[in-house]
């Protein structure tokens, strides 16, 4: 659509106004005391992201039971089995608006991480209220599938990878998110906290804290949070370009077609005529159907632990998950990032067996929670590595969340394909040692195929990354 003399002029008086204010942003000082007081927001509305990632897990079975009124409240009942199957139906054909996902992460691209930051944030809290209101397992699972559009987003790793120094970029996320983690265990209190064997609607309690600590965290990220530098300086050297030199960047730069705005048809383009982002999205789509047990921990405790046992093993298992996930930002900066995601892959595998056999031979609640936290820090350890570290390693920053986004259609994809050979088999097959057979062969060939067709991005800089190096 060609712009008439008007329109040029308005758009030319738009842009010249942003300009003026990125520019005042970037004379601001960048303080320890602000990097400190920033770091604080975002470790905050970590917790809230990871409180909500997990929230349907933890109170997976009591709400199956409430929802399907199973007077037995036993989750070997064929009606438990069934509201499985409903619930991961809908959660499937729900996760469908994941698919809008990348749309929503590219706009990050054109319009800055923190509108992104703060809107997330607070959809953490509408998915909460959602889900604790739901009158049915429908409701239930769309609540849940509308919490994924956001919770995969991570833009708070985008912050700490954008605003943090190359040589602690990945310790401070992988601390940071150590630190939320622990938040997790708040919800193995409250299910202790308002656990009622008389009130089947219990688990709905459950949600209140955490819908109001996403509240506070979305105050925080209003009034503390900047713009990260480094979309402000390639925002402002967008905007400095004439009109011709952006058309004769665009030319020169097939991959950068609309001038450094992103989107996601640009990142699809830019994945595919780079060997490097071709490779990682082989690895995490193998990858992301491994991770389909996380979607089901709570119920397979359930088949062998009591209520109160299950809740004491949800509290204690961050324990485990935490300092797996600390001591693998600090192996990924020393040894690089291949490798701490092979050390963490094997690490899942290992400990996932032992997190069902604990359950099997009676074990105590205790060992489930460290077995399964130590299985889950491998886990989501070696996903962020895949998905976030070294993807944002990997493409330059007009485009870096474009491309991130863009990697959300693949734990899509993964989850519908896991979910699917779950839902079939655990009508036939014990649920733990299904979700065991689905990982390890998943993981096995991503792990190879990581350390045979992804280049290693630990020394890369992340300003200056075109995608071009491994080509």
């Amino acid at each position: 659509m060609v712009e008439t003399p008007e329109q040029v002029k308005i758009r030319h008086e738009k842009e010249q106004k942003e300009l003026a204010c990125r520019q005042r942003d970037m004379q601001r000082p960048q303080t320890g005391f602000y990097f400190g007081l920033l770091l604080v927001t975002l470790i905050i509305i970590y917790c809230v992201d990871e409180i909500t990632t997990n929230v349907c897990g933890v109170i997976q079975s009591p709400a199956i039971i409430d929802l399907m009124h199973i007077v037995s409240k036993d989750v070997h009942d064929p009606a438990y089995a069934k509201g499985i199957d409903l619930l991961a139906g809908v959660a499937t054909l729900g996760t469908a608006i994941m698919l809008v996902a990348p749309f929503y992460k590219s706009l990050a691209d054109r319009f800055g991480r923190r509108p992104f930051l703060i809107l997330n944030t607070a959809f953490f809290s509408v998915s909460l209220v959602v889900i604790a209101t739901a009158p049915n397992i429908y409701v239930f699972a769309l609540g849940y599938a509308f919490s994924l559009l956001f919770t995969p987003n991570d833009v708070q790793v985008m912050y700490i990878l954008e605003t943090a120094p190359k040589q602690h970029r990945a310790k401070l996320a992988t601390i940071s998110k150590a630190i939320a983690i622990l938040s997790i265990s708040l919800m193995g209190l409250l299910r202790t906290r308002f656990y009622n064997p008389a009130d089947m609607g219990w688990w709905r309690l459950v949600l209140i804290v955490p819908t109001g600590l996403a509240l506070v965290a979305t105050l925080m990220a209003l009034f503390v949070v900047r713009e990260t530098p480094a979309f402000t300086e390639q925002r402002v050297s967008f905007l400095k370009m004439s009109d011709e030199e952006r058309k004769a960047k665009a030319a020169a730069e097939k991959e950068r077609e609309s001038a450094g705005q992103g989107g996601v048809i640009n990142a699809l383009r830019f994945i595919k005529q780079h060997k490097q982002t071709r490779s990682i999205v082989i690895v995490a789509l193998l990858f992301s159907i491994s991770t389909v047990y996380a979607s089901y921990y709570e119920s397979i405790m359930a088949g062998g632990l009591s209520v109160e046992d299950v809740s004491l093993a949800i509290t204690v298992y961050p324990l485990a998950y935490a300092p797996i996930t600390l001591i693998s930002g600090f192996v990924a900066d020393r040894f690089g990032r291949k490798t701490s995601s092979v050390c963490l892959g094997v690490t899942t595998v290992i400990m996932l067996a032992l997190f069902i056999l604990a359950i099997k031979l009676g074990w105590g609640a205790v060992a489930v929670g460290l077995f399964y936290g130590a299985s889950l820090g491998g886990l989501w350890s070696a996903y962020d590595t895949i998905f976030f570290t070294i993807t944002a390693e990997s493409v330059p920053t007009h485009i870096r969340s474009s491309v991130m986004g863009t990697m959300n259609l693949l734990l899509v994809t993964g989850t519908v394909i896991g979910m699917a050979i779950v839902v079939v088999a655990q009508n036939f097959v014990d649920l733990g040692w299904i979700c065991f057979a689905v990982c390890v062969p998943f993981m096995a060939i991503s792990m190879i195929l990581l350390i045979t067709k992804v280049h290693e991005t630990k020394n890369v800089d992340i300003d200056s990354v075109t995608g071009s190096e491994w080509d």
